[in-house]
């Protein structure tokens, strides 16, 4: 015989207990996005405005990897570059589906950040 003390063993898992995921059956897709903002606006600052102008269901992440400030670009701005990711749990995103998330973010840059124009090319 024993004693299992239920409430103490719920207790002793936290949520940093690694725990099972699946793994993700539909690709993941990522589009690039380059824009000129003024040079106080941080990385930060994007970041917040591009997972609120994505549909969280389908963001999986978003990583800068591109910074530029010089010639070509206008006198207190610069050049910022990012990838943004995207992925359905549930089905393959179309085209048209992408586009729609991405249109979605550019309003929502064009909202939110002050002075924000988009490179072409």
């Amino acid at each position: 015989m024993f004693k299992l003390d239920l409430d103490l063993l719920i207790d002793a898992v936290s949520e940093s207990t690694p725990r099972y995921k699946k793994l993700p059956q539909f690709p993941e897709v990522q589009r690039d996005l380059a824009i000129f903002v003024p040079k106080t606006t941080t990385w930060d600052e994007l970041e917040k405005v591009i997972k609120k102008g994505v549909d969280n269901k389908v963001f999986n992440g978003c990583e800068v990897f591109d910074v530029y400030e010089g010639e070509h670009v206008q006198e207190g701005f610069k050049s910022v570059a990012f990838r943004v990711k995207l992925q359905d749990s549930e089905t393959t995103l179309t085209d048209e589906a992408i586009e729609i998330q991405m249109a979605n973010l550019r309003s929502a840059l064009k909202k939110n950040i002050n002075e924000v124009s988009f490179r072409e090319g």
